[in-house]
């Protein structure tokens, strides 16, 4: 069968087919106490190969199989070729990513090693070690700083996206001051905001003085959501709330700008996915900043959900569980 890919089915199998497949007399009598009267195989084929046979015995003179019989065996291995075919494409896809996970890891790893060296020696121009610097070269320097804090941080989305499909983030819970957390996150978007004359606020006013959660992880997200909230947003305000809303803490982060369409609403957590609006082509960023933030969100066991509607601006919400989730702790 295996080498014409043609099923097979016997109403009444012959006394001398178990005689020539004993391999002496005992073997037979086992064979025999087996009382096989009925026998049918048919092949595990998938459309591009043959994954083996499957083999079906009757020990009873009660049914014999049949050509219904068959028909129903060849649907049952149809079915099974299938379920075994997509269980080996699911398993060379989590080999594959895997592989690309260890890959993104050891290269973010040898990236990050010549930029901080870049970074340093950056530092060390500004502070005018080796002798003062023109005007003109303080910009080129600045340009230089600002280009490789980018790559940096483009870099450490890739490192983080490894670590998370890698299953290998882990969580440092701790108690810690909800408004120092809240103002040292949005004093680093001020910056930019003020260039583009945003107005930033916060409300925590609605929320706990101290949380139990990975401050770090925590600080990460909302920079994600915040920093994402400046860079579309040309004019209005970008706003971050905290409040209760029954057993979880939800920050939102609400902002005047763009707005993303429905259509595209479900592929913004998906990583190196943008919004694909014309003046998104004009930003930067690697598209990994909301999927690493979802995955942080999830790992601190809550999640981030959207409302927007194009030119009415966008609200991110992160929900996070009030009782720390139940993971490994470093």
């Amino acid at each position: 069968m295996l080498r014409t890919g043609q099923p097979e089915m016997m109403e009444r199998i012959p006394e001398q087919l178990l005689e020539d497949a004993a391999h002496d007399a005992e073997h037979l009598r086992l064979i025999r106490e087996l009382n096989l009267v009925s026998y049918m195989a048919v092949p595990l084929r998938t459309p591009d190969s043959l994954l083996g046979v499957i083999t079906f015995v009757s020990s009873s003179d009660v049914h014999l199989y049949g050509p219904e019989d068959l028909r129903l065996a060849e649907d049952l291995a149809s079915r099974a070729a299938f379920a075994i075919e997509k269980a080996q494409l699911f398993r060379a896809a989590q080999q594959a990513n895997e592989a690309k996970s260890r890959f993104l890891a050891t290269m973010s790893h040898e990236f990050r090693t010549p930029l901080n060296a870049i970074l340093g020696y950056s530092d060390l121009l500004e502070a005018e070690i080796k002798g003062p610097l023109n005007d003109g070269q303080k910009e080129q320097l600045s340009r230089l700083r600002r280009s490789a804090i980018h790559l940096r941080d483009l870099i450490n989305d890739v490192l983080d996206l490894s670590r998370l499909e890698a299953g290998k983030a882990d969580l440092r819970l701790g108690v810690f001051d909800l408004q120092d957390l809240v103002a040292h996150t949005v004093e680093l978007v001020q910056p930019d905001a003020t260039g583009k004359s945003l107005e930033v606020s916060t409300d925590i006013s609605a929320a706990p003085a101290r949380v139990n959660s990975d401050s770090g992880k925590l600080r990460q997200i909302l920079l994600n959501l915040l920093s994402n909230a400046v860079k579309f947003t040309q004019k209005g305000s970008v706003k971050l709330s905290v409040r209760m809303e029954g057993e979880s803490l939800a920050f939102e982060v609400r902002d005047t700008g763009i707005g993303i369409a429905p259509d595209q609403q479900r592929l913004l957590f998906e990583p190196f996915m943008q919004v694909d609006q014309s003046m998104t082509r004009t930003q930067g960023g690697s598209g990994l900043g909301l999927a690493v933030s979802q995955g942080l969100a999830q790992l601190l066991g809550g999640s981030i959900t959207l409302v927007s509607e194009p030119g009415a601006g966008s609200a991110f919400t992160l929900h996070l569980p009030v009782i720390a989730p139940d993971v490994p702790i470093v």
